[in-house]
């Protein structure tokens, strides 16, 4: 395994005092099912396998790990199993990204929530001299600037848990200047700038707008004439909407080579929500991703 989420990741999911407990819903792709394998090899987790158990028995017979089978192959269900049972994680298996929300966001069977639902990803990209978070690619479509401070706040946590405790937010854009109303997200930007200065995101600095080369290159933005701490430096990038963040997310995996893992955060429980096209790699790395996140943030 090489990566540097790997390599940063690896003492903080060794030194667990207690198990965590991981939970899957239909688990039925190879996989996932490697990554689990992968992940109790170098974790300390309890996986709990949650669908139609003749199938995940047939399945698990050529892999090697232990773990505990529920037989129940509602997906609705299975969240209140995970709900009841003091699970620590929730990973998708098998079954559509909407149908699991679904039964995560009932108000009486489903997860405990603490803030909207957001997804963050931390990418490992072979150009770049330190690790970075991109938020939201994955759940937000279009997020006003209320849903643009919980997003920030969600990402914060994420990385406090892999070591970042004073973040620096660059707030994405094409320009890296206000032009209102034709670029709307040009002006949140702003007033996120001027929020993070009255304090509103402690220990942490958002500024913008920037656009993408201004944030992660300090050339870049030396060039531009920028004089910010976050411009070139940042540690999490917050795109305008999910079509610049899922843009952005592949093509740092497809061009970029990049090594990424992910979760959604906003329920007691960080949940494990990767594509079906992802590989295994991707798979483990995000449940590792989990589990410092459950460490950090215990429910």
């Amino acid at each position: 395994m090489t990566s540097r989420i790997f390599d940063l990741l690896k003492p903080v999911v060794t030194g667990f005092k207690t198990a965590k407990k991981l939970a899957v819903i239909m688990p039925y792709e190879d996989s996932i099912l490697k990554a689990l394998e992968l992940a109790c090899k170098n974790i300390i987790i309890k996986p709990v396998l949650i669908g139609d158990q003749s199938k995940i028995e047939s399945l698990l017979k050529k892999y090697k790990f232990k773990c505990e089978l529920v037989n129940e192959p509602d997906p609705g269900k299975g969240v209140e199993f995970v709900r009841n049972n003091n699970c620590d994680i929730l990973m998708k298996g098998a079954l559509n990204t909407d149908v699991l929300l679904h039964a995560i966001l009932d108000k009486e069977k489903g997860l405990e929530r603490h803030s909207i639902f957001s997804h963050s990803a931390l990418f490992d990209i072979p150009a770049h001299d330190k690790l970075v978070i991109v938020t939201d690619a994955g759940v937000n479509i279009s997020p006003d600037l209320t849903r643009k401070i919980a997003i920030i706040e969600n990402s914060l946590k994420v990385a406090r848990a892999v070591g970042v405790e004073n973040p620096k937010v660059a707030v994405l854009a094409a320009v890296e200047k206000v032009i209102f109303p034709a670029m709307p997200a040009t002006q949140d930007a702003s007033l996120l700038k001027q929020m993070s200065e009255q304090g509103r995101f402690p220990g942490a600095v958002v500024d913008g707008p920037f656009a993408l080369d201004n944030a992660i290159s300090s050339e870049s933005a030396k060039t531009k004439g920028i004089k910010s701490i976050v411009a070139g430096k940042a540690d999490i990038l917050l795109v305008p909407n999910i079509e610049a963040g899922n843009i952005l997310y592949k093509s740092l995996t497809c061009f970029a080579g990049a090594k990424a893992a992910s979760l959604v955060v906003g329920a007691n429980i960080p949940l494990v929500v990767t594509s079906r096209t992802d590989d295994t790699e991707t798979k483990f790395l995000s449940i590792m991703l989990a589990a410092a996140y459950s460490e950090k943030h215990e429910k």
